[in-house]
């Protein structure tokens, strides 16, 4: 089992808490975990979700494509169509939620954390909203675990250690 880490975590980390100039250990230790096998993504959060950002994300991520993004495989592949029909059966969200979600970069996430038993790692939080389809609601329906950044950094004991002067 890994982390499988959904593009918010890298987002809301280089916005917020763990900018690159402030923080490189964050970034440092995402790739020694994905050497280790412990955290990764997927190819199309990369492409999709960090180029539009531009910069030094966008340029982070594409330098680990193959490493910490991995690509889709005929297993994850296999399942989007059982997410897909989840959401399009299920009378509570909008037409608008379903098109929207049938074409993200989420669904294949949940698709590739479902095929190999991972953990999805996401700073979405479950919802009754009708007009966007969040990842832990659809997890939840999988019983695909999720966590948040935090509880991934707890769980796998980060330490991020300020050098001596």
């Amino acid at each position: 089992m890994a982390y499988c880490l959904d593009a918010n975590t890298f987002i809301q980390a280089r916005n917020h808490y763990y900018g690159f100039d402030i923080c490189p250990a964050f970034w440092e230790w995402l790739d020694v975990e994905a050497k280790n096998g412990n955290v990764l993504s997927i190819e199309p959060v990369a492409k999709l979700e960090l180029e539009p950002w531009g910069g030094e994300l966008n340029t982070w991520g594409l330098a680990r494509i193959g490493t910490l993004f991995q690509p889709m495989d005929d297993k994850a592949n296999a399942l989007i169509a059982g997410l897909t029909a989840w959401a399009n059966a299920n009378n509570h969200f909008t037409s608008a939620a379903k098109r929207e979600f049938n074409s993200s970069v989420d669904v294949q996430l949940i698709a590739y954390a479902k095929a190999h038993g991972h953990t999805l790692v996401t700073q979405e939080v479950r919802s009754e909203a009708r007009k966007k389809i969040k990842i832990p609601t659809v997890c939840d329906a999988f019983d695909v675990k999720t966590k948040t950044t935090f509880e991934m950094l707890h769980d796998l004991k980060a330490r991020f250690v300020l050098e001596a002067a």
